[in-house]
């Protein structure tokens, strides 16, 4: 479950951002995290030096789950 793996591993930079921010505030350092859009690809995916090790299989299922996150969005604005 190679997307099980994806998504994990999203949730953990993500907390790992978190804490790098909490981090540069606590110790008042002269930081600015900006976060930037992802540079996606037509169909959604994420343009990364991981996925293009994705087979056709995975890159349908990978779409899947973006487009899923992005109504789960949509849904609860």
């Amino acid at each position: 479950m190679e997307i099980i793996r994806s998504v994990e591993t999203m949730k953990n930079q993500c907390h790992d951002l978190m804490k790098r921010e909490a981090l540069i505030t606590s110790l008042n350092f002269p930081i600015e995290l900006i976060g930037i859009e992802t540079a996606r690809e037509d169909n959604g995916l994420a343009k990364s030096s991981r996925n293009v090790h994705l087979s056709n299989e995975e890159r349908k299922e990978a779409v899947w789950i973006y487009k899923a996150l992005m109504k789960g969005q949509q849904l609860s604005s």
